[in-house]
């Protein structure tokens, strides 16, 4: 038997010249590496590169108001966007309120005019101490679906939690 015959890496008899070691070829082909993502999800630590945007809440009749939001394509934990945070659901009836009492009660031109562009100024400053500056790339995403008003607390819900209720007691 002459050496075209065998494999050249681990010497085992092949059936032709033109054969492949199956041993070898195994050993050879390697998994192609996922791609590792650009952010980190801070429950599970998983990396991918876009959060998943999914309904909420799930599986409701297409006729019952949902939105979306984001959530962690590993763990389905949900997320919120450190740096693009969502407004307070109270601010917008709160602006028009204060639009509104402004137009009505000051009498004087240039009081309200004031009172107007300090308003604008209010609430621009309000939307800017909601960004989170400084947020390093990788943890960009939080867990919980929105920031608690003027605290820094998040809110988890879907994030699995012992309650007291589930202890083996």
């Amino acid at each position: 038997m002459n050496s075209r015959t065998r494999c050249q890496g681990c010497g085992a008899k092949l059936p032709s010249a033109e054969a492949v070691c199956a041993h070898c070829e195994a050993e050879l082909v390697t998994e192609t590496p996922k791609p590792v993502g650009k952010y980190a999800c801070p429950h599970c630590n998983g990396r991918f590169a876009k959060p998943a945007q999914v309904r909420w809440p799930p599986k409701v009749p297409w006729w019952r108001p949902a939105m979306e939001r984001m959530q962690c394509p590993h763990c389905d934990t949900p997320l919120r966007d450190r740096r693009q945070p969502d407004i307070h659901r109270g601010f917008i009836p709160l602006m028009l309120i204060a639009v509104l009492s402004i137009q009505i009660l000051v009498a004087d031109r240039t009081l309200r005019s004031w009172l107007g562009f300090l308003l604008v100024l209010g609430s621009l400053s309000y939307f800017f101490w909601r960004t989170e500056r400084g947020v390093v790339e990788r943890d960009r995403y939080a867990a919980g679906s929105s920031r608690r008003f003027a605290t820094g607390g998040t809110e988890q819900p879907g994030v699995a939690q012992q309650r007291q209720s589930d202890s083996p007691d």
